[in-house]
């Protein structure tokens, strides 16, 4: 299931479409989607982006997902249980 995550930022709302939910949940997201749509928040207020923002999760993904992976990689992969 796919849904609409609308998070504040500093400059203003970022809204993310097409989110993928945790596994038999309907309205959860994952930590590691949560994770990345964070990053994309921390970017936009880092460069002073003003307004409203809208974007795929998709989009997020390919930009954010590699450095996350790095960053994992680096602090030697990480557990959430």
């Amino acid at each position: 299931m796919l849904i609409q995550l609308k998070q504040p930022y500093t400059g203003g709302t970022v809204v993310v479409m097409n989110v993928p939910t945790a596994e038999g949940l309907e309205q959860a997201v994952s930590i590691e989607t949560f994770e990345l749509i964070t990053q994309y928040v921390h970017f936009l207020d880092d460069n002073q982006i003003l307004g409203d923002v809208e974007v795929t999760f998709a989009e997020i993904q390919t930009k954010f997902s590699s450095s996350l992976e790095r960053d994992s990689a680096a602090s030697g992969g990480s557990s959430y249980s």
